[in-house]
């Protein structure tokens, strides 16, 4: 090993050792045929596989990055119960879709690319801006690029989903969370029927 890849090695623990809890034993090896690659070996011990052998329930979720599919470092081996999200950073690449849209209230957004098309209310007209020329967007474009605002558009309406309410299976719990915002947790849960 020549000094750029023990300097790229001892990087590499240092930041997987950050990662992983502290944990400052070597985590990880790379190379130069594998550049950027970081996989922790087989026997090395993460703050998951301690609470593990703990009887704790354990999960990961969001960017692994210390081991990809068939490697040793792959988070199930190392104390997870449960995982999910992206191995490594070639997954991680692709963790965008081709465009981002979000809803708030009655207002929705989409943006593709450097365009961003809003509509603030529910039953307003939708706004189109150009984020490369205009990133404070001031100046709306709809007139004068509506066939972008119409594609736009059309993923809007592909992407949304109806609103769905959650359920609960008993209220007891969420009562008492919600009196004891109140400091009165371990007062009886109010009278449902006198709540007007």
């Amino acid at each position: 090993m020549n000094s750029t890849s023990a300097e790229k090695y001892r990087i590499v623990c240092l930041i997987a050792a950050a990662c992983l809890g502290g944990i400052a034993s070597p985590l990880a090896a790379t190379d130069d045929s594998t550049p950027n690659v970081i996989y922790i070996m087989a026997d090395e011990e993460t703050i998951a596989s301690m609470l593990k052998k703990r009887g704790y329930a354990t999960g990961g979720f969001g960017k692994w990055g210390c081991g990809g599919r068939d490697s040793t470092g792959v988070p199930e081996n190392h104390g997870f119960d449960v995982f999910l999200g992206y191995y490594d950073q070639v997954h991680a690449h692709t963790y965008y879709p081709p465009y981002l849209y979000w809803e708030i209230g009655g207002w929705k957004a989409i943006r593709q690319g450097q365009w961003r098309a809003v509509r603030p209310k529910a039953r307003a007209a939708w706004e189109l801006y150009d984020l490369e020329a205009d990133p404070s967007e001031p100046a709306d474009l709809s007139a004068t690029n509506p066939e972008i605002l119409d594609g736009l558009k059309k993923l809007a309406a592909s992407a949304h989903e109806p609103v769905r309410e959650g359920t609960f299976t008993s209220t007891d719990r969420h009562e008492r969370d919600r009196q004891s915002k109140l400091r009165k947790q371990d007062e009886p849960a109010p009278d449902k029927e006198a709540i007007i």
